[in-house]
């Protein structure tokens, strides 16, 4: 008599949204969804410290629940006409070539530079212990500078400084 050894198929299930998510509802037109990308209070970066309403934060705990790429077409005041959220592992477009098709009354000032009005932007989802919302909107920014801000592959989030590596 011989034994058998049975192999068990391992599925892994992507249960927080990270990889597959869509704010799309089908049949649904008028679902009371949030189409905003700024989720809770907004928190911001200014190195080495994390704001909230212009309060510091540095220090805080929080949980990484999501992240969007998102594409906004910015108006002459730095308002945005057009907001298009990327579908999970969909690149962002050639900004430059996007830019370069659109008129130049179009392109605003912004930091001392005449800039078109497309860009690009991350948005980072948090909870607190207490199942508060945060939302870290930033402008695409080169990797290295989320690696600093980054801990490990943990979602836990201590808002902390980054620091200078070299």
């Amino acid at each position: 008599m011989t034994n058998e050894v049975m192999k068990k198929a391992t599925t892994v299930v992507d249960l927080d949204g990270f990889n597959d998510f869509t704010s799309e509802v089908e049949g649904e037109e008028d679902i009371n969804v949030s189409s905003r990308v700024i989720q809770g209070g907004k928190l911001k970066y200014l190195d080495p410290r994390w704001l909230l309403d212009d309060c510091e934060v540095t220090g805080m705990r929080l949980t990484a629940m999501g992240v969007l790429n998102i594409v906004n077409r910015w108006n002459n005041d730095n308002k945005p006409l057009e907001t298009c959220i990327l579908a999970p592992g969909e690149r962002f477009p050639n900004f430059d070539q996007l830019n370069d098709k659109c008129d130049r009354s179009e392109w605003r000032e912004r930091f001392g530079n005449l800039t078109g009005p497309y860009s690009g932007q991350h948005a980072l989802y948090f909870i607190d212990e207490q199942y508060n919302r945060f939302t870290w909107p930033s402008q695409c920014r080169p990797p290295n500078v989320w690696k600093k801000l980054m801990p490990s592959p943990s979602r836990l989030w201590l808002m902390r400084a980054a620091t200078s590596t070299a």
